[in-house]
């Protein structure tokens, strides 16, 4: 019962990146929204599998590159100057 919420919850986030990575592709290099993808479809693959270790590390990873993200591209003046 667990693993179909959590099939759910997963696909609910993939449905919300497929409607703003058209939007993001305008400012975000190609590259970037193409790990945050590979994350997503990894992280849905796991669930489906029950492999909680490899999920685990999936999120943590989508994580980082999502910081990386908000890093490189957010509004603030160390990337102004």
């Amino acid at each position: 019962m667990g693993d179909d919420k959590s099939k759910e919850e997963a696909e609910k986030i993939y449905e919300q990146w497929e409607t703003r990575h058209e939007k993001l592709a305008y400012y975000i290099e190609h590259d970037e929204l193409e790990k945050v993808e590979t994350q997503l479809i990894t992280i849905k693959s796991n669930i489906e599998t029950q492999n909680y270790e490899e999920l685990i590390s999936g999120i943590d990873e989508s994580i980082f590159i999502l910081k990386h993200i908000e890093d490189k591209y957010g509004f603030n003046l160390q990337n102004i100057f």
